[in-house]
C-alpha cells in the first residue's frame, strides 16, 4: 500500500490497528467503568462545582458583610444595631482567615507531592477515559527511523527499496506510514528528561485542557521530565484548588513565576492561548489564540529555552460549546474571568466526550538564542518562526491525525500578515478619546438612521391614526364634538407641512456641503472603527506591478491580476492617495450590500481615495423620504437610486457608486457567507451603456463579517422588500445592536473597468451579454483575491 493510499485511509478516521480502549475487556466491567471516570470526575468536578460554590459563597459573604456595615452607618456609627452576619459567612471568613494565614506563613516552603501525580499517571495509562490518547514526539520517532535505516538486513536491500521504504517529505517532518505506525505502537515510555531547558508549548487550549491534561501532565512521556505545568494564575485564589495544583507540580501563569522557574533551568509546559482560546473554542474546528501572545517567546529568549510546538488533535470534538457573544466573552477575559460555556457528556456536562482519538504531537524544537534584553523586532521575528512551526507541524500530520484532513487552522496567524496594520492594537486608540473618536461618527450616523427613522414612521402611524379617529367622530357626532389630535400630532404635521414645502421649492437648488463629508473622512482616517479598512484600486497596484516588473525583469507575472505577494504588500502599504478623479465616466458597483453597507459607506463614500471623485453616491430611495436623514444624506453627496437620479448625474458626465444588489441582498445576509443578488439586476448595465461608462466591479471581503442576523423566514423577507421594505433583523456589539463588529478586517478591491461601449437604445440581447460579462468579471476578481483577503480562502461566491 502506497503512502497516499495509507494517509487517504487514515484520514477517514482511523485505522483498525489503532488502539480502541472502548473495546478492552477489563474496561467493560463495572470496576473498570468507574476507575475510567472516577479521577476526572473529581478532579474537574472539583475544578467546575468547587470554584463556583466558592465564588458564590464569596459573593454571598460580601454581601452580608456591606448590609451588616450598612446597617451600622444608617443607625449613626452604633455596632449594637448592626445585622449579624448568618453563621455559614462567619465560618467561611474564620475559614478563609487562617488558610490565607498559612498559605502566607509557609509560601516559601510549600512541598510538591509526587505519589499524587503518579497515582494520576498509573489510573490514566491503565483506566484510560478516551477512546485513544497518544503521545507522538516527532524525534523519537524519527530516531527509531533512522536506527531501523541502519540495520544489516535493511542496509542489503536498501538500493532495490529505497523508494518504498524512504517516504519521508522535504518539510522535516516524517511521512504518514511512520506517523501512522507511531500511533499503532503507542510507546510510553518516558522520553523528557530532566532540566533540558524545553519549553512545552499546548494547542489548543480547548475547554478544559484535555490534551494538556491527559497527554502532557499525566502522561508517562513525561515521568522524568520534572517538568512544571503552568496554568491559569486565577485557579490558584482558591483555597483547596491552590493546593492540588501545586502538589501535582503546577504554577501559576505569573511573568514572576516562570521566570524563577526559568532561572533553575527546568522543563515548562504551558498553554499560551490560555482563556482566549478557551474562548474561542468551537467544536469540529482548528482554532488557536497566538497572534497576541509574545511574552512566552521573550521569555524563552531571556533564557535560552528551546521552544517545542505541541498540538492535540480531537481537542475540538471533546466538549460542545456556545459559539455566540464571542467579542463579549473576549472582554471577559481581560478581567481574568472565562468566557467558554460548554457541556460534554448527558449524564455529567462538564465531562468531556470519550469518543474522541487525542493525539498530541510534539514537533521539533525551535532553538532560541540566548539574549538577555530582546528587543521588539527579535521577538516578533521568533513569534513568527513558532507560528510558522506550528502551522506547519498541524498541516503536515492533519492528514493522518486529524477527524477532517482537509481541516484549516484558523486564528495562528489571524488569518492575516502580521505585517498588516491592526487598528485595536494602536497605543493612541486605546484612550478614552480614541474610544469616543472612533464610535462617536458612527453612532451618530448608524443611530440617526435606525432610530430617527424608527421613530418617523411610529410617529408617522400614530398621527395617521388620530387623524381618522378625529374625522370619524367628526363624521359621527358633528365636528364641533370631536376631540382634536394632540398637540403632538399637530406639531408633527405642522413641521411635515413646512419641510416637504421648503424642499419642493428649493429642490432644484439644494447644495451639497463638502466640509461634512471632509470631516467624516477626517475622523474616519485618524480614528478608524474597524480593525483594518483598505481600499484596494487593481489597476493603480496593476501599474505598480508592472513597474517592478520591469527593475527585476521578470516575464513570469500575470498582468492581469495582482501576485498574492502584491496583494499582501498593496494592504501594507495602505495607499490612501487619491485615486479615482472627477468626470472620467466611472460606475463603481459595490458588493455586497451586508447589513448597513459598511464598505460602500467605509472604504468607498468616507474613503480618501475618492476624495477628487466627485462621485455621487447612490443610496436606497425610501431613505430621501424621512426629514433630517435626506438633508444628512444629500450634504454627504448621497442621492436617491431612482432611475431619473442615474440618467441625470450620467449626463453631466459624473462619476457614480451604487449598491446593485439593494434590498434583496441585505436580505440574502448570512454571517460568514459571500451571497449577492444580481441576477435580476439588468437596470444599471442598461443606463451604462446608454451613456458609456466605464464599469468597475467592486467586492469587499469582510462585509459577511460585520453583523449577526436572523436567517430564516426570507422567501417572505424578499417579498417585503418589493413594497420596499427592508427585509433584515440584524445585531452587532454586544454593547450597541446597531453598531458593527469591529475586530474585522474591512478590505474593498476595486477591479478594472469593464469598458462598455455607447449604446443609446441598448437590445436586450446587448443588456443580457454585458451583464453576463459583469457578472464573469466580478467572479473572477472573488476568486483572485479570496485566498488572500477572504477568511476562509475555499470561500464560494452565491449568485441569486
Amino acid at each position: 500500500m502506497s503512502t497516499k493510499q495509507v494517509l487517504q485511509h487514515a484520514a477517514c478516521g482511523r485505522t483498525t490497528a489503532w488502539a480502541n480502549n472502548d473495546e478492552r475487556p477489563e474496561l467493560q466491567t463495572l470496576h473498570g467503568r468507574i476507575l475510567r471516570v472516577v479521577l476526572l470526575w473529581y478532579l474537574f468536578g472539583l475544578w467546575i462545582i468547587g470554584l463556583a460554590s466558592f465564588i458564590g459563597m464569596w459573593l454571598f459573604s460580601g454581601f452580608c458583610v456591606l448590609r451588616s456595615v450598612w446597617s451600622v452607618v444608617q443607625h449613626g456609627g452604633n455596632w449594637d444595631v448592626a445585622i449579624p452576619l448568618p453563621f455559614a459567612v462567619q465560618l467561611y471568613l474564620a475559614v478563609t482567615v487562617l488558610y490565607e494565614s498559612y498559605q502566607f506563613l509557609t509560601r516559601d516552603s510549600l512541598h510538591m507531592w509526587p505519589l499524587m501525580r503518579n497515582m494520576a499517571r498509573y489510573v490514566f495509562l491503565h483506566y484510560p477515559y478516551f477512546r485513544l490518547n497518544a503521545v507522538v514526539f516527532e524525534t523519537r520517532e524519527e530516531e527509531k527511523k533512522n536506527e531501523k535505516k541502519q540495520e544489516p538486513e535493511q542496509e542489503k536491500d536498501s538500493d532495490a527499496t529505497t523508494d518504498d521504504k524512504d517516504t519521508s517529505d522535504d518539510s522535516g517532518h516524517f511521512d504518514a506510514t511512520t506517523a501512522i505506525a507511531a500511533i499503532e505502537e503507542n510507546d510510553v515510555t518516558p522520553y523528557v528528561e530532566p532540566n533540558k531547558r524545553a519549553l512545552f508549548t499546548f494547542h489548543p487550549h480547548g475547554v478544559l485542557t484535555c490534551g494538556f491534561s491527559f497527554n502532557g501532565a499525566h502522561h508517562m512521556a513525561f515521568k522524568r521530565s520534572e517538568c512544571r505545568w503552568i496554568s491559569a494564575e486565577n485557579l490558584f485564589y482558591f483555597p483547596i484548588m491552590r493546593d492540588i495544583l501545586h502538589w501535582m507540580e503546577f504554577s501559576s501563569s505569573t511573568k514572576a513565576s516562570m521566570q524563577s522557574i526559568m532561572k533553575t533551568n527546568q522543563n515548562l509546559c504551558l498553554l499560551p492561548g490560555g482563556f482566549e482560546e478557551a474562548t474561542i473554542y468551537q467544536r469540529g474546528k482548528h482554532r488557536v489564540y497566538i497572534k497576541k501572545r509574545f511574552g512566552f517567546i521573550k521569555l524563552a529568549l531571556q533564557h535560552g529555552y528551546d521552544v517545542y510546538p505541541a498540538y492535540t488533535f480531537g481537542e475540538e470534538y471533546t466538549y460542545h460549546a456556545f459559539p455566540y457573544l464571542e467579542r463579549l466573552r473576549l472582554q471577559l477575559n481581560r478581567f481574568r474571568i472565562p468566557g467558554a460555556i460548554f457541556f460534554g457528556i448527558p449524564s455529567c456536562f462538564y465531562m468531556p466526550r470519550s469518543d474522541v482519538d487525542l493525539i498530541t504531537v510534539v514537533g521539533k524544537p525551535l532553538h532560541l538564542p540566548r539574549v538577555e534584553n530582546p528587543n521588539r523586532d527579535l521577538v516578533k521575528e521568533y513569534h513568527d518562526k513558532y507560528i510558522e512551526a506550528l502551522r506547519n507541524l498541524f498541516d503536515n500530520y492533519k492528514g493522518v491525525y486529524a477527524v477532517d484532513p482537509d481541516a484549516k487552522l484558523e486564528h495562528a496567524a489571524a488569518g492575516r500578515s502580521p505585517l498588516w496594520p491592526n487598528n485595536n492594537a494602536v497605543p493612541e486608540l486605546q484612550t478614552l478619546r480614541g474610544y469616543v473618536g472612533r464610535r462617536f461618527l458612527l453612532w451618530s450616523l448608524f443611530g440617526l438612521w435606525i432610530f430617527g427613522l424608527g421613530a418617523y414612521i411610529v410617529m408617522w402611524l400614530y398621527s395617521a391614526l388620530c387623524v381618522i379617529r378625529w374625522v370619524w367622530t367628526a363624521v359621527q357626532m358633528g365636528w364641533t364634538q370631536a376631540t382634536p389630535p394632540p398637540m403632538s400630532v399637530q406639531a408633527y404635521i405642522a413641521f411635515t407641512i413646512v419641510y416637504e414645502s421648503y424642499h419642493y421649492v428649493t429642490r432644484d437648488s439644494l447644495h451639497l456641503w463638502p466640509r461634512m463629508r471632509r470631516l467624516a473622512r477626517y475622523i474616519l482616517l485618524h480614528y478608524p472603527y474597524f480593525r483594518l479598512n483598505v481600499t484596494i484600486f487593481e489597476e493603480r497596484e496593476l501599474q505598480k506591478q508592472k513597474m517592478q516588473a520591469k527593475e527585476e525583469n521578470a516575464t513570469n507575472i500575470d498582468m492581469k491580476h495582482l501576485s498574492p505577494a502584491a496583494a499582501i504588500k498593496a494592504v501594507e502599504e495602505n495607499d490612501i492617495t487619491p485615486f479615482v478623479e472627477t468626470g472620467t465616466k466611472n460606475l463603481f458597483a459595490f458588493h455586497p450590500h451586508g447589513a448597513l453597507t459598511c464598505g460602500f459607506s467605509f472604504n468607498g463614500a468616507y474613503h480618501m481615495g475618492f476624495e477628487r471623485s466627485a462621485c455621487r453616491w447612490l443610496s436606497a430611495e425610501n431613505l430621501f423620504w424621512f426629514p433630517l436623514v435626506r438633508d444628512i444624506l444629500n450634504w454627504m453627496e448621497y442621492s436617491s437610486c431612482a432611475k431619473v437620479n442615474m440618467l441625470k448625474f450620467m449626463r453631466r458626465d459624473q462619476n457614480v457608486s451604487i449598491i446593485p444588489g439593494g434590498f434583496e441582498e441585505a436580505t440574502l445576509f448570512q454571517r460568514g457567507k459571500h451571497r449577492l443578488y444580481l441576477k435580476k439586476r439588468f437596470g444599471f448595465i442598461k443606463i451604462a451603456l446608454q451613456h458609456g461608462y466605464n464599469l468597475h466591479p467592486v467586492y469587499t471581503f469582510g462585509e459577511e463579517y460585520t453583523y449577526h442576523v436572523f436567517p430564516y423566514l426570507q422567501t417572505l423577507r424578499l417579498q417585503l422588500n418589493r413594497f420596499r421594505v427592508p427585509g433584515i433583523l440584524f445585531f452587532g456589539e454586544a454593547s450597541c445592536f446597531y453598531m458593527p463588529r469591529n475586530d474585522v478586517d474591512l478590505i474593498t478591491v476595486v477591479g478594472k473597468p469593464l469598458c462598455l461601449p455607447r449604446i443609446e437604445h441598448p437590445t436586450k440581447e446587448d443588456v443580457q451579454k454585458y451583464h453576463a460579462q459583469y457578472m464573469e468579471a466580478l467572479k473572477d476578481l472573488f476568486d483572485n483575491y479570496k485566498g488572500v483577503y477572504a477568511v476562509d480562502p475555499n470561500a464560494t461566491l452565491e449568485i441569486f
